[in-house]
């Protein structure tokens, strides 16, 4: 991917081919979003491994959900 900003956005717009459902207006900017499966090979898989720490950090900041033995042996339905 190129650095220069504006080079970044000419390539992800070339990158949609004009495909309405890969590129959408960011609600309230004059910015696009752009879906992670238009970026090649190596950058899809540099954004999904960044979104999976932030998740994986997240879940291990929340508190632990206290379980009861009669949960674990009924379930959590009942």
């Amino acid at each position: 991917m190129p650095s220069m900003g504006h080079n970044i956005r000419n390539k992800l717009d070339k990158l949609t081919g004009g495909n309405d459902s890969l590129r959408r207006r960011r609600q309230g900017t004059k910015a696009f979003e752009y879906h992670v499966d238009c970026l090649p090979d190596a950058a899809r898989e540099a954004v999904q491994a960044r979104m999976a720490r932030q998740l994986l950090a997240q879940s291990a900041s929340l508190p632990a959900r206290a379980t009861t033995t009669s949960e674990l042996v009924t379930g959590a339905g009942g």
